[in-house]
Order: C-alpha cells, then sequence, then structure tokens
C-alpha cells in the first residue's frame, strides 16, 4: 500500500474525521530546474514529525510519510500538546483512553 495513504489510514484511526486537520506537509524544492532537490516536512499537531529529501516531491512525501510510520513502530508516537498521540476517544461522550499501538496500527 501506498505510504502516504497507510500514513492517512493510521491517523483516521486516531484522529477520526477530522484527521485532516492534525496534520500538514511543507514541501519544496531547491537547486537548478534540471537538477531540483524536493525536501517534505510533517508536521502533527504543528510538530515536526519527519522530514526527507528526495529528486521528486512525491517520493520526498512518501519517504516522509514512510519515516513517520517506522517511527511510531519503533519508539512510538511523539509528545504532542501535552499528550501522547495515542491517546484517542474510547467512544463515550467526553472521555478518553489510551491504548497501544499495536491496536491503533491494526
Amino acid at each position: 500500500e501506498h505510504p502516504r495513504t497507510l500514513l492517512n489510514n493510521l491517523l483516521q484511526r486516531m484522529y477520526g474525521p477530522t484527521a485532516g486537520e492534525h496534520v500538514r506537509w511543507e514541501v519544496h524544492s531547491m537547486g537548478p530546474l534540471h537538477a531540483l532537490i524536493w525536501h517534505a516536512t510533517l508536521y502533527i499537531d504543528d510538530v515536526v514529525c519527519s522530514q526527507c529529501t528526495a529528486s521528486t516531491r512525491h517520493q520526498a512525501q512518501d519517504m516522509a510519510a514512510m519515516q513517520a510510520i517506522r517511527l511510531f513502530h519503533i519508539e512510538g508516537p511523539p509528545m504532542l500538546t501535552g499528550l501522547p498521540i495515542l491517546t484517542r476517544r474510547t467512544g463515550q461522550t467526553g472521555q478518553t483512553g489510551q491504548t497501544g499501538w499495536t491496536n491503533i496500527l491494526g
């Protein structure tokens, strides 16, 4: 499966329908037109989650997405706004519950 799709699916499980509000990409290129280098930075809740550089825009974003997914698997999620990113709604209004990454990642 495509790395950005995998990341999106993970974030949908964590945040539900508001996942898009928690993710931001900054992508820019540098260098001569015949040899552009693309840099992609992935932010989750305004915290840098991963950064990658590649020869195409899509490749840089895919690599950053895969780096974020690997980071979540190996080290667990980054701490965001004082709460672990793995905190998600339990389905009961007003309550939250922590769940392990194995549950979030399927």
